[in-house]
């Protein structure tokens, strides 16, 4: 079945060249509704001009008794007044949008990544990558969020730990090879360092995310033990959120430079950014690349979730498809 899964996704694929001179007009907005303040962000304060088509997935982020969760009722009402396609089925909102970037000529789409989990991510992307022929100009789009204090008392329970998607498991012959790990850091209490653990990685890289709050730097490296699980601390790169170019850039040309003799697989534990632009890099270097999600809860507060609200600044990564 996995072979099967290959054939179909590497023979579709095709590159991606990213954009500076961006074309600002917009004909397709894609985001979703979730219980994070953030997640409308851009909705509701950059795109909401009556003529762009709104389509969004809708996480039914409630509670027990129908009542949503921290900012979701607001979220959703901003949605319904800008008359957007709101969907709950996954599946059925690929469907709509695909069918609403078919309607239109050309069409430039806008991608927010903010508050959509991993795996959902990545099941987008490559809906995008098979609607490439349709589309001129994708702008990936995220909205960090504000401080708050992470708990660092105990490690957090593993929910899974494997491929994000079937699609990128690896090719079939990839654990016959040395392993790099390309880890994104995060700021979940030990995350890393378990997967290091886990792994036993022949060689590890890691991005460590800078440019937005200084007190992000600091919890990241609480978080991640001072990286003293990084026998080489040169491979420790440093990357400024606000620039995904270069980022995009650096992690790309590592990936191909380990993937000549090794399996790479991207760990990405941090901003939703690093996560978005890994997929990238393995859909279009299929099948050699892999991606994995490491998903925990929290061991001190399992049924606890928070708001997370945008610092207001937007990160931007656009690009086109080789024709």
């Amino acid at each position: 079945m996995l072979s099967l899964i290959f054939y179909l996704i590497g023979s579709t694929m095709t590159d991606i060249f990213p954009v500076s001179n961006i074309d600002s007009r917009t004909s397709v907005f894609v985001g979703c509704i979730g219980y994070e303040d953030r997640s409308s962000y851009l909705l509701r304060e950059d795109f909401n001009d009556s003529e762009i088509s709104h389509v969004l997935f809708d996480y039914r982020a409630v509670d027990g008794d129908g009542v949503g969760l921290c900012s979701y009722d607001r979220n959703l009402e901003i949605a319904k007044r800008m008359g957007a396609k709101l969907e709950p089925d996954f599946n059925r909102f690929l469907e709509i949008l695909s069918s609403t970037i078919g309607s239109q000529q050309n069409p430039n789409l806008i991608l927010d990544i903010t508050s959509f989990d991993r795996s959902k991510m990545a099941e987008l992307l490559l809906q995008v990558f098979r609607l490439k022929d349709a589309l001129s100009q994708i702008r990936l789009m995220y909205s960090p969020r504000t401080f708050q204090p992470f708990e660092m008392v105990k490690f957090d329970v593993v929910q899974s730990f494997g491929p994000v998607l079937p699609e990128f498991f690896g090719s079939a012959d990839g654990f016959e090879k040395p392993l790099s790990l390309v880890l994104g850091a995060g700021y979940e209490f030990g995350k890393a360092v378990g997967a290091v653990d886990t792994l036993e990685p022949d060689h590890i890289y890691c991005f460590r995310p800078t440019g937005t709050d200084p007190r992000f730097d600091q919890h990241i490296d609480q978080a991640n033990v001072n990286f003293s699980f990084m026998d080489k601390q040169e491979n420790i790169f440093g990357y400024d959120l606000n620039d995904a170019y270069t980022l995009y850039s650096d992690l790309r040309r590592l990936v191909e430079y380990e993937g000549v003799e090794r399996s790479v697989l991207l760990l990405p534990l941090g901003p939703k950014l690093f996560a978005a632009l890994s997929i990238l890099i393995a859909t279009v270097l299929h099948p050699t690349v892999m991606v994995w999600r490491h998903s925990t809860v929290s061991a001190a507060q399992p049924e606890t979730i928070t708001d997370a609200e945008t610092t207001g600044a937007i990160v931007e990564f656009a690009f086109r498809f080789a024709k």
